[in-house]
C-alpha cells in the first residue's frame, strides 16, 4: 500500500486535488527531476536533504520517492517542528530504522521540517547515521532554513536546493488546473495572482481556488491591491542599495526611510501582505545572497508570527542597522 499524498476528504480542494502524484506532474528544476528519476530507476537513494522556500516541492517530491521505493509499512513520516525533542529520535526514528523489511523494500524515515529538531535531537540523529549496519534504511528530510541544521548532520546527506519556481512553469500548472476544471479565465489574471503569491506554489493555487465564482476566475484588483506593498518594497530596495552598494553610513537617512514604511503600514498593519514583499526581495537578482539568508529566516517566521508586522520590521531592521550580522 502506498503512502497517501493527498487528503481524500479534501478532494474538491485544489491544493489537495492537484497535488502532484508523480515526477511527470511536479513543477521542478529539470536537473533535479532527472536525478530523482535516476534514483527511482536504480530503486535506491542516499540520505537526502531538500531545502528551499515554502511551496517549492520539497515535501511532494519526498512522498513521490517514498511511494516509488517503499510502502506504508516500511515508511515513517515525522514533522520536525511538531516532534522536536530527543525522545522523537530515540523512541520513534531510531527503533523504526533498526528494523529490517521482510523483502528488499527500503525502510525510509521522512523528517519534514528537520530544522525544527532541537540541537540535542540532531546530535542523537547523528548517531543513527554513524551506524553503518542499517543498509536498507534511508532518511529523507526537508527544511526551509538549512543553517539550522548542524554541519555534522548536513554532511551525512546528499543536499538539493529547491530554487523558487519559474513564472512560466507556475503558469503552465495553473492553466492545466483551470482547463481541467473548465474555468473561464484570462492569462493576465493568472499572471497577476502568480506575481502576488509566488514563489510559493501552494499559495498561488490556494488563492486562485478562492477566486473562482460561477466557474470563472474573478481577479478583483481593488480587493487584491498591492500598491502599499510595492511602495514599501521600493523603499526597502533603496535602503539596501544605499547600505550595500553606495556604503551610505548616514543613520538619519535610514530612520527617515523606516518612518516612511511605518506611515504606509498605518493603523492596520496586519492587512499588509508581508510575504509578497519578502518574496520580491528573495527573487531579486540584484540583492546579495547574504541579505537573502537573513530575509529568509523572517519569511519562515511569518507563518507562525502572532504579529506579522513586528516580524517583518525586525527583518528589515536586522539588515539595515546590523549589517555586521550579514
Amino acid at each position: 500500500m502506498k503512502v497517501q499524498i493527498n487528503d481524500p476528504n479534501l478532494k474538491n480542494y485544489w491544493l489537495e486535488k492537484y497535488r502532484p502524484q508523480s515526477l511527470d506532474e511536479i513543477v521542478l528544476d529539470e536537473n533535479t527531476k532527472m536525478k530523482m528519476k535516476e534514483y527511482i530507476d536504480m530503486k535506491d537513494i542516499p540520505h537526502l536533504l531538500f531545502y528551499g522556500l515554502p511551496g517549492t516541492g520539497k515535501t511532494t517530491i519526498s512522498y513521490i520517492l517514498i511511494n516509488a521505493l517503499s510502502d506504508i509499512d516500511n515508511s515513517l513520516i515525522i514533522n520536525g517542528s511538531d516532534n522536536r525533542g530527543i525522545d522523537t529520535v530515540r523512541n520513534i526514528i531510531n527503533p523504526f530504522l533498526e528494523c529490517s523489511s521482510m523483502d528488499d523494500t527500503k525502510r525510509i524515515a521522512f523528517i519534514d521540517e528537520i530544522d525544527g529538531l532541537t540541537p540535542d535531537a540532531q546530535m542523537s540523529l547523528k548517531k543513527i547515521f554513524e551506524d553503518t549496519g542499517r543498509i536498507g534504511s534511508r532518511i529523507i528530510a526537508t527544511c526551509n532554513d538549512i543553517h539550522k541544521i548542524q554541519p555534522a548532520i548536513q554532511s551525512r546527506f546528499e543536499i538539493y536546493y529547491f530554487k523558487p519556481l519559474d513564472d512560466n512553469e507556475i503558469l503552465k500548472r495553473c492553466k492545466y488546473i483551470l482547463d481541467t476544471e473548465n474555468i473561464q479565465y484570462t492569462e493576465n489574471d493568472v499572471l497577476s495572482i502568480i506575481s502576488k503569491f509566488k514563489p510559493d506554489m501552494r499559495d498561488v493555487i490556494k488563492n486562485m481556488n478562492k477566486l473562482i465564482i460561477n466557474r470563472r476566475l474573478v481577479y478583483d484588483i481593488t480587493k487584491m491591491n498591492i500598491a502599499k506593498e510595492e511602495t514599501i518594497l521600493q523603499i526597502i530596495l533603496q535602503m539596501f542599495d544605499n547600505r550595500f552598494n553606495k556604503n551610505n553610513q548616514d543613520q538619519n537617512f535610514y530612520r527617515i526611510m523606516i518612518t516612511k514604511i511605518h506611515e504606509i503600514i498605518g493603523t492596520d498593519p496586519e492587512r499588509i501582505n508581508y510575504m509578497y514583499i519578502f518574496n520580491r526581495i528573495v527573487i531579486d537578482e540584484t540583492i546579495a545572497y547574504s541579505v537573502k539568508i537573513i530575509i529568509n529566516k523572517y519569511m519562515i517566521n511569518d507563518q507562525k508570527a502572532m504579529i506579522k508586522s513586528a516580524n517583518f520590521m525586525a527583518g528589515i531592521y536586522n539588515v539595515i542597522f546590523y549589517p555586521n550580522n550579514i
